[in-house]
């Protein structure tokens, strides 16, 4: 089975939020995704789109959450996951490898393995290994873990938690090995 380059373009998904939020992007721009195209050079305009817009306002917008998250997006052995490193340094180069069904990795179980990863609490010889490695947050963490309050790994990330595709980084199409994009969004904890 040949790898495609990318997987789940076009889905506008924020990582706080469980998976069945996400959705597809009507206009996928380079910055992500928009409900309004924005035009510029080279750009086509509005009368250009509109028989786009007519299609996705007929259609009723993205792609339904449950169509979505039911699509195959990979059918193979395995699946590797590089995860960024998050703006401060502190969470990153982690490899989470995924072994699909013989029916395929539906959309909704790849964003739901991504989802856990992220929501999952730091062990506290993860919180002692950052306070020592990283002085600029160690009073946050000592404070949370002398009061034995969990910390997510997603709140370590920062801005950087709108979910924007993966991206096949492994020269050879029969390996499936892929870089998570992310990009600044809102954050709530």
């Amino acid at each position: 089975t040949l790898a495609p380059l990318t997987l789940l373009e076009g889905v506008a998904w924020e990582l706080q939020h469980p998976p069945s939020s996400a959705t597809r992007c009507p206009i996928a721009t380079p910055l992500g995704c928009s409900t309004h195209p924005m035009q510029g050079p080279g750009q086509p305009s509005d009368s250009e789109l509109e028989p786009q817009l007519q299609l996705i306002e007929h259609e009723g917008g993205a792609a339904k959450p449950e169509q979505l998250l039911e699509e195959v997006v990979f059918r193979g052995p395995v699946l590797t996951l590089l995860l960024p490193r998050d703006e401060l340094g502190i969470l990153g180069h982690h490899s989470l490898q995924i072994h699909p069904p013989p029916s395929g990795l539906t959309a909704g179980a790849l964003l739901s393995h991504i989802h856990q990863f992220y929501a999952a609490d730091l062990q506290p010889s993860e919180q002692l290994w950052l306070m020592q490695q990283h002085p600029h947050i160690r009073r946050s963490l000592q404070v949370a873990f002398l009061s034995m309050v969990p910390i997510s790994r997603l709140r370590l990330l920062g801005r950087t938690s709108n979910f924007e595709g993966l991206m096949r980084i492994s020269s050879d199409q029969r390996v499936a090995v892929y870089t998570m994009e992310l990009s600044e969004g809102v954050h709530t904890n």
